[in-house]
């Protein structure tokens, strides 16, 4: 059994190594991508000088209260027009500063009509307010975006206002993802005697998708050495990057899929880890160069599973890239953390923002089969091995679900 930072170290390794593709598309369709260029500005943010706020563009005297209007600028209608100390210019949020221009009062403190414009009683005005200068944000040629973003809602204005209609990014994964279990039903069947709905599968696949990831549904194979072979030999030889199975890998006697995987040619790199919950979690490579395909053997219990997946597929998968540390926070414990034995543990907790502060509750029981108190939680508190308590007000590690 080894270490949960040597089962991270082995996993991202194989990560960093493995054959990512790439393909060109859409900026429209790149939210939640992963990008594979670095993108850099074609034209200085801004471009030109421009009005922050509507009103008068002048030629700064503090000794001028009232103007002349000769013109009108407005956002996208640029007018070379000249200005003195004595003439003023109606200027919209957005329009280009002409020539003599180098101050922007307000419409809120001038009274204008068709020909002039007075400042409202003696209001202070300073040279150079209100205007935004050209390369004021970034210069050109400079790199505003990095490889390996994952693309939000915040990104995609900067791509397109580097002129990037396409992006490169890496190709969707595809991952397939099967149950095995004798007691497991389908969802729309009602249990009856020791059966049970099978959770894990739905799990897996949201989490999947959630990472924007193409999921292939495998089904759920029963507790049969020659039925699971089977279907094991055919997911590995199917159109997938990843195959990710739940349950069957615990020292039990019908946990077969270790000795499964490595008949079928899978080569194991872990197979047990001292965490709470999953310690049963098997990981291994099948193939290499361009046709390695990643394998993750995932508990059977329901909470053990989904937290195998965040710690071991999610995280190290997001650590290649930049996105790692938008999962993660600090927060102050809000209730009294106890425990007994040396394995770092992962609880289900619940954090909240109070007076700019995160603070975060421990949820329910925290046994492996609890999903009631998973679906109350938005994050793992991570609690390393060798702490025995945590007393409330202490700053925890919190992994965001």
């Amino acid at each position: 059994m080894i270490s949960y930072n040597e089962a991270l170290e082995i996993i991202i390794s194989e990560f960093k190594q493995f054959p990512f593709q790439q393909e060109e598309i859409h900026i429209l369709d790149s939210l939640n991508r992963i990008l594979a260029e670095d993108i850099y500005t074609d034209v200085p943010l801004p471009s030109f000088d421009y009005s922050a706020m509507d009103g008068i563009g002048i030629k700064f005297d503090d000794k001028i209260k009232k103007w002349n209007l000769i013109g009108e600028i407005s956002a996208g209608n640029f007018k070379d027009i000249i200005v003195d100390e004595n003439s003023a210019v109606y200027i919209t949020t957005g329009g280009k500063i002409p020539p003599g221009v180098d101050t922007v009062i307000q419409v809120e403190d001038i009274i204008m009509d068709e020909n002039s414009a007075e400042l409202i009683r003696d209001t202070k005005f300073k040279q150079g307010q209100n205007i935004r200068r050209r390369a004021e944000d970034i210069s050109i040629h400079e790199r505003v975006l990095t490889r390996g973003t994952l693309l939000g809602i915040q990104h995609i204005p900067m791509a397109a206002s580097c002129g990037k209609e396409y992006v490169k990014v890496f190709k969707q994964l595809k991952i397939g993802v099967l149950a095995t279990g004798d007691e497991l039903i389908p969802v729309n069947e009602k249990p009856y005697d020791d059966k049970i709905r099978c959770s894990n599968l739905y799990s897996i696949i949201a989490a999947v998708r959630k990472l924007n990831m193409i999921a292939v549904d495998l089904g759920i194979v029963i507790d049969n050495k020659l039925n699971i072979e089977k279907t094991i030999q055919t997911a590995l030889a199917e159109d997938i990057d990843i195959l990710i199975s739940t349950g069957g890998v615990s020292a039990g006697k019908y946990d077969y899929l270790g000795k499964i995987y490595e008949k079928s040619g899978v080569k194991s790199k872990i197979s047990k880890v001292n965490i709470k919950p999953g310690k049963p979690f098997m990981f291994g490579v099948y193939g290499k160069d361009e046709n390695k395909k990643l394998v993750l053997g995932l508990p059977g219990n329901p909470i053990s599973c989904l937290v195998s997946f965040i710690l071991f597929f999610r995280d190290p998968y997001l650590r290649n890239f930049n996105s790692y540390n938008e999962n993660h926070i600090n927060a102050k414990i809000a209730n009294d953390v106890k425990k007994k034995d040396p394995k770092r543990h992962f609880l289900r907790g619940h954090y909240y923002t109070e007076n700019g502060e995160n603070y975060v509750n421990v949820i329910g029981s925290q046994s492996s089969g609890d999903m009631y108190s998973m679906a109350q939680s938005n994050c793992l508190i991570e609690v390393e091995e060798e702490k025995k308590s945590i007393p409330v007000g202490e700053s925890v590690r919190c992994i965001i679900i």
